[in-house]
């Protein structure tokens, strides 16, 4: 559905039934302008935020689990079954056919990124590094130009993963529900399946904050 705030409250636009299924991902476009949507019905769809309209759809031929804009043309999307990320063309013509190839629109298949599919990822556009997180609690930086891992110590204030807390999800065997970025682009945060709130630096890769927020810990507060 698409709303526009006003002065004096929030008015109803326009709305689409844009999937046959679950819309599995929501992406803004680093300019505010598009949006793009995936479902479980195996598709992309790219929307116009200013004319409130739809302007593309891509058959995807596999059940996509997150979406993200690098940049105003290009957005990238997890498999929910598989460690492969693709990169789409958002202008690209319309997808067709049935046969299972990859869309014509994909740019790149990332297969190195990750060993096991994503559960969430955001774009750090300050520093232009992709955050993303698989299903075993690995969070890597990438960069969304490149489609490779920083240049260390350049991009960020270590020269070795280890010397970071970038491990900590793997260690405490849990995963990632979703991850958000500071405005500034200095710090992110992980809510993990585990109940906890996980704040890192983002240039030291350290772990700077762990909320718990189990219901325990709330109920000896009260008491």
């Amino acid at each position: 559905k698409f709303w526009k705030k006003t002065i004096k409250s929030i008015e109803f636009i326009k709305t689409f039934q844009a999937h046959r299924k679950r819309i599995t991902a929501l992406s803004v476009s680093p300019d505010d302008q598009r949006f793009c949507t995936t479902s479980s019905d195996q598709r992309l769809k790219i929307f116009d935020i200013l004319h409130f309209d739809m302007t593309n759809i891509l058959d995807l031929y596999y059940v996509p689990s997150n979406a993200l804009w690098l940049n105003d043309s290009n957005i990238v999307v997890s498999d929910l079954c598989s460690k492969h990320l693709r990169v789409y063309n958002a202008n690209g013509e319309t997808s067709s056919g049935t046969n299972n190839e990859e869309h014509a629109s994909c740019l790149k298949v990332l297969a190195d990124i990750h060993s096991s599919p994503l559960t969430c990822m955001v774009l750090n556009t300050r520093f232009d590094t992709v955050i993303s997180i698989d299903l075993k609690g690995m969070i890597e930086y990438w960069n969304r130009n490149e489609f490779t891992m920083p240049n260390y110590p350049k991009d960020v204030a270590f020269q070795y993963k280890y010397e970071t807390d970038l491990y900590e999800l793997a260690k405490k065997k849990t995963t990632a529900l979703s991850v958000s970025i500071s405005p500034y682009g200095d710090m992110f945060a992980v809510v993990c399946a585990d109940k906890h709130i996980r704040i890192f630096a983002f240039k030291s890769g350290k772990l700077i904050d762990d909320i718990n927020e189990e219901r325990s810990v709330y109920e000896k507060a009260i008491v």
